[in-house]
């Protein structure tokens, strides 16, 4: 048994994705020889709770530590509201009714099957993340929504060189990323 830690880093989104790693020195110094897993949110719970089950108790992942899951988690922004940006300016969110619906039930399924396999999560904003993850969110104001995703999935690329990175799991990768290589921490148990 190792005495890494499995993290399991999840994007909720409608088109959102799991995946998990061990965080360890190895995985941080030569991430290309470390198993990744990145799988899409499943649609059905039963599914979803299946995947999770699995990657926990899969063979591979064994530890004498327990996972941790790292869960985005929007504070309503998503809907359209305006916030302050951190130059004293106003921003509002532009996401459509459809995908803050999918977001949520997302991760409310999410949220039931990590309690039921008894699994800390720490819910992180994005903007905590990005943050962690050196991705600069500064350039966020400059580009198209387009645009950003693509410079997420390019910075995920960068880091994440042996694996398929896809629009899907660009920002599971980088919250991954954040969690082994940033220490992101506050993990709570919803349990």
């Amino acid at each position: 048994m190792t005495k890494e830690r499995l993290i399991i880093a999840i994007d909720p989104g409608a088109n959102g994705s799991i995946v998990a790693e061990y965080a360890s020195s190895l995985c941080r110094e030569e991430r290309e020889s470390c198993r990744i897993i990145t799988h899409p949110i499943p649609e059905k719970l039963r599914d979803l709770y299946d995947l999770l089950d699995g990657i926990v108790f899969d063979d591979v992942f064994t530890s004498n530590l327990p996972p941790v899951a790292y869960l985005e988690h929007n504070t309503g922004f998503m809907a359209g509201i305006k916030r302050k940006t951190a130059d004293g300016g106003e921003e509002a969110g532009g996401v459509s009714p459809k995908a803050m619906y999918s977001f949520g039930r997302n991760t409310g399924h999410i949220e039931m099957a990590l309690v039921a396999l008894r699994i800390p999560v720490c819910r992180v904003t994005p903007i905590k993340w990005q943050n962690a993850a050196g991705v600069t969110t500064a350039k966020k104001k400059l580009m198209t929504p387009t645009q950003w995703k693509n410079h997420l999935k390019a910075a995920a690329q960068e880091r994440f060189p042996k694996t398929n990175v896809t629009l899907a799991n660009a920002d599971a990768l980088l919250i991954l990323d954040a969690a082994c290589n940033r220490g992101m921490k506050h993990v709570e148990n919803l349990f």
